[in-house]
């Protein structure tokens, strides 16, 4: 199965590219898209490929080590 999946976050001002993001602003509200392809013999339940790619897009927009620097405003998923 496969997805076009994008998260909506703003970025706090602890964010590690904060210093590139020359519009910042706390309210600001950013976007990260990316494509995801699932073995449908290995992945089963959406659900579980909805967290998936919720989680991987928060550690790519937040910096790559943890979440903590950004706040989601929300997700979507569509099946390409």
């Amino acid at each position: 199965m496969r997805f076009l999946a994008t998260i909506y976050y703003t970025a706090k001002e602890t964010h590690p590219d904060r210093q590139y993001m020359k519009d910042w602003e706390p309210s600001k509200v950013y976007s990260y898209s990316d494509t995801y392809n699932f073995d449908d013999d290995i992945w089963t339940d959406e659900e579980s490929m909805r967290n998936h790619m919720r989680h991987d897009m928060a550690l790519v927009a937040s910096g790559g080590y943890n979440t903590d620097h950004i706040e989601i405003v929300r997700c979507t998923y569509e099946k390409v």
